[in-house]
């Protein structure tokens, strides 16, 4: 049984959740895949953007991105569009009017990097990695973790591009590593 919903059904292989759960706790772009997936299984002749509410099964709404019935949990009020599927034309609009990538460009970049931020590793989980990017130049330089609070995109990246030597600034982080100054007093 889901832990998370009480559905009797399984995902494939996963003891805690059913797959709609599981679904929902993976990364935007990993939702985006599957319900590109789910778009692709419709011919196009008969996709439809709104279904009566009336044909819709208990506790479910019809999503005309992905053009299946999904949880009504997993779509706003009002909405015509799951939130995965809201989410993924936003973002998209945002990649392309604040860093001149496409969708299919963002989707490279982070099939490269493995889904996860260039440098700590993590997988972001809420919040789609951030497209990181030179704020002189507005060159793109790779995905970053997107959090305000720990992320690498705003604690480390934006610190360094503050820096008027950013370069400077990397190599004295190393050497600070490398050869931390506490070593230089208490071997001394």
């Amino acid at each position: 049984m889901c832990t998370s919903c009480g559905k009797s059904q399984k995902a494939r292989g996963n003891a805690k959740w059913c797959h709609e759960c599981w679904l929902a706790s993976q990364p935007l772009e990993v939702r985006l895949q599957y319900a590109a997936r789910r778009l692709a299984a419709v011919p196009e002749p008969v996709r439809m953007r709104t279904v009566p509410e009336s044909l819709w099964p208990p506790g479910r709404r019809w999503c005309g991105g992905c053009q299946t019935f999904v949880r009504l949990r997993d779509c706003g009020k009002n909405a015509t569009r799951c939130s995965t599927c809201r989410a993924g034309v936003a973002r998209e609009g945002s990649l392309e009017r604040n860093y001149s990538i496409s969708k299919k460009e963002y989707d490279r970049l982070f099939r490269l990097q493995g889904g996860r931020c260039w440098f700590c590793g993590r997988r972001s989980l809420r919040v789609p990695l951030a497209a990181d990017h030179n704020h002189r130049t507005g060159e793109l330089r790779g995905l970053l973790c997107p959090d305000v609070e720990w992320g690498c995109n705003v604690k480390i990246a934006a610190r360094i591009d503050a820096d008027p030597d950013p370069i400077a600034m990397i190599l004295r982080i190393l050497d600070y590593y490398r050869n931390p100054p506490s070593r230089r007093v208490l071997e001394g």
